[in-house]
């Protein structure tokens, strides 16, 4: 494969790759995990590399290897988090350097085993407690105890055995502790403190969050704004104790969950692999059969029997047996399935004991959770492989129809919007490979459009100064430029670049009126079938294009009719309008701000205060 082709086909990727949290796997050309991350929005972190946005080394070096890119979505950014933990000891790829240790993240632990348990923060899992986590924000484990602290008293010494001369200690004196060495408190009456402290760390935490938002309105009543942050932020800790962690809660267990998306004649499964209780890998499959399709009386039946076969194919490779498999409910044949499977594993297995894996259909819970976690994944394949398709399609066909020397993979499309004369501004769109590129979006402030409006003009400048820029920058031009408009504007286009002497750009516009497109040195729109993919596809372009335009000439339009009213209050001065605007963005915010809203700006006082209510007054 060559370099360029490579390149397109890791562009492709990026466009496809789905905006969830999840995690990512760099693979060289021998399909070698090179790097892991996790990613709270998986197309924006993995497009970061090849925007220059990383500067690091280690991204730089690893750049030119990487040959193909995989995917796990997960329910949210802390099983990202985990999982990316478990992967990265599992493979230690070659460029991970900070989870190559045996650091794990902590847990929150119960003494069960102690008369009198205790509350501790720990980083080794085993069987002598409850344990709560794995917490992946250290700091909110931090908030959580202070939670807990304040709201119940526990024992924090390790003793357990008390005689008649021991003496309380600080934390009984603060009220943090019930005293348990002066046997001021029974066992059960403090087993009790300790179940509702587990109820809580479990999620139940409405009636606590209750008396805490309470206190927080106090708190901000009373001007207390320091004690109502704190308390803001304990309720934010609490209503993140039910957040649970489901990729690493099922603890030493080998087990699989396979779900399908279906739709018209495709079947998608993806195959969630669970080993020792960790999310560790996902294997996904696609199967094209009219069969399928749901208009088939049988598809059901079919649908059973492709999901059946897929479970016998694939645990004949399978080498380690697997306690339990999850999947979604079908008429499928459970008891011969789960036969044929335990034979396998049992022509692996070298001891006598016998194998048993059982096939569950879970309904509720955790495991239908985890059911829920593999439909998505394998929704989210079936759209990237649709998309793929039609990406294909009408990039292709814009190709063929504009006869370009490639196919155009990054698109940018410019309009005009105006009041007058006044707030002109030009806005410009980038799409790269069929998807938006929004922190590449632009807008020009229009300087040459004085006298009368003219679109022609305004187009002019700001295809002008793109360029200009992008030339100064020695970076690449976009593949094709798209005009809102007719031949007028086309024309403009083609005299700022002939001014900036490139030649050879493909540029061409496209009508409202009738969703006609223009292409230079041709009197008559080229023909396009009203279904084209390609021409939907300029459509698409060229109303973002106007929606984005058309937003920043409101905001400008209203920032200059905002500054003209401000202009008017005697004794507010240029800076001083500046930070109102700044703060307050409207007239009408403005009108409602209170005393203690507009004296707490920079050099604002109570006469200034004055001064705005008596000018909105009038």
């Amino acid at each position: 494969m060559s370099a360029l082709n490579h390149q397109d086909n890791l562009q492709k990727k990026l466009s496809l790759m789905p905006e969830s949290a999840g995690i990512y796997k760099m693979l060289d050309k021998n399909k070698k995990i090179l790097y892991i991350g996790k990613a709270k929005n998986l197309k924006k972190r993995i497009s970061s590399y090849f925007n220059k946005q990383d500067n690091r080394l280690m991204i730089k070096n690893m750049l030119p290897a990487i040959a193909d890119i995989e995917f796990i979505i997960t329910g949210s950014e802390k099983e990202a988090l985990i999982l990316e933990n478990n992967l990265i000891k599992r493979y230690k790829p070659f460029y991970n350097l900070d989870l190559k240790d045996n650091k794990t993240f902590p847990y929150l632990k119960i003494t069960c085993r102690e008369d009198y348990p205790r509350i501790i923060k720990t980083r080794v899992y085993n069987k002598k407690g409850i344990y709560f986590g794995p917490y992946t924000d250290v700091s909110l484990l931090h908030k959580q105890m202070e939670v807990i602290k304040q709201y119940y008293a526990y024992k924090k010494c390790k003793k357990n055995r008390f005689s008649k001369n021991d003496k309380p200690c600080l934390y009984y004196h603060m009220g943090q502790c019930p005293g348990v060495c002066t046997g001021k408190i029974s066992k059960t009456k403090y087993k009790q403190t300790i179940d509702e402290i587990c109820s809580l760390l479990k999620g139940n935490t409405d009636t606590v969050i209750k008396e805490l938002e309470k206190e927080m309105k106090y708190y901000a009543r009373e001007k207390m704004f320091e004690k109502a942050i704190r308390t803001r932020d304990k309720i934010q800790a609490l209503k993140t104790l039910a957040e649970r962690q489901y990729v690493s809660c099922f603890n030493n267990k080998n087990f699989d969950v396979i779900n399908y998306f279906i739709s018209e004649e495709t079947l998608i499964i993806a195959h969630l692999l669970f080993r020792n209780g960790k999310l560790i890998n996902k294997i996904t499959n696609h199967f094209t059969n009219k069969l399928f399709h749901r208009n088939n009386p049988a598809h059901i039946t079919f649908l059973s029997d492709a999901i059946n076969e897929y479970l016998i194919q694939y645990y004949k490779k399978l080498p380690v047996p697997v306690k339990e498999v999850y999947l979604p409910f079908l008429y499928i044949n459970t008891q011969s399935t789960a036969a044929i499977i335990n034979d396998i594993f049992s022509g692996q297995n070298h001891n006598s004991k016998p194998l048993k894996t059982k096939i569950t259909f879970p309904v509720k819970g955790e495991k239908k959770r985890l059911l829920e976690l593999a439909g998505s994944n394998a929704r989210i394949s079936f759209f990237q492989l649709q998309n793929n398709q039609k990406y294909g399609r009408r990039l292709i066909e814009l190709r063929n129809k504009l006869k370009l020397k490639r196919i155009p993979r990054v698109i940018e499309a410019f309009d005009i919007a105006n009041t007058g004369l006044s707030a002109v501004v030009a806005g410009m769109v980038r799409y790269v490979n069929a998807e938006k590129d929004k922190k590449n979006y632009r807008v020009f402030n229009i300087k040459t459009v004085t006298n009368k409006p003219d679109d022609y003009k305004a187009v002019k400048e700001a295809v002008l100064r793109r360029y200009q820029r992008l030339i100064s920058e020695k970076k690449k031009l976009p593949d094709l430029i798209l005009i809102d408009g007719g031949k007028g504007q086309l024309t403009a286009a083609g005299s700022a670049l002939d001014r900036l002497n490139i030649k050879g750009q493909p540029v061409i516009a496209i009508a409202k009126k009738k969703e006609q497109i223009f292409v230079p040195k041709k009197d008559k729109p080229l023909d396009f079938a009203p279904d084209s993919p390609a021409l939907k596809y300029l459509i698409q372009i060229r109303d973002e294009t106007h929606r984005f335009t058309n937003s920043r000439h409101i905001n400008k339009r209203d920032k200059t009719a905002l500054k003209s009213i401000l202009n008017q209050i005697k004794g507010i001065g240029p800076a001083k309008r500046q930070l109102l605007l700044n703060r307050f963005k409207t007239i009408d915010s403005i009108k409602k701000a209170e005393l203690n809203e507009v004296a707490a700006l920079p050099y604002f006082s109570t006469r200034d205060f004055q001064r705005l209510q008596r000018f909105f007054s009038a």
